[in-house]
């Protein structure tokens, strides 16, 4: 599983990187399996941020059908939790596989907001 951070496209100007653009939009990728995650009903994954409580957040799934992307739908919150802490855990259904966990290391993380 991969966690993708992105923000709107747009153009940059003269001296702006890219690096310093705001992220808006977060979603996870796993390159073996699919997603229990369909674009109008949703689900759900469990996510646990250092030693903070399990939190839900509510995910969709890709609109062009594919199962190996979802999309967090309160990414600003979710964005906002990797920027301040150090460890995840990702709990998500598959297809045929159950629930299955994913940890990050989040400590070397910063965004323009961070720096």
């Amino acid at each position: 599983m991969a966690i993708i951070l992105r923000s709107k496209k747009e153009v940059l100007k003269d001296s702006q990187k890219a690096q310093d653009l705001k992220l808006e939009e977060a979603m996870l990728i796993i390159s073996k399996g699919q997603y229990s995650c369909t674009s109008f009903d949703g689900c759900e994954i469990s996510v646990k941020f250092d030693n903070d409580k399990i939190k839900k957040y509510k995910m969709n799934g890709a609109a062009n059908g594919k199962a190996d992307v979802i999309f967090v739908i309160n990414s600003q919150d979710f964005i906002k939790n990797i920027e301040k802490h150090k460890k995840l855990i990702i709990e998500a259904d598959f297809y045929q596989a159950g629930a299955k966990q994913f940890k990050f290391d989040l400590s070397g993380f910063s965004s323009p907001e961070t720096k």
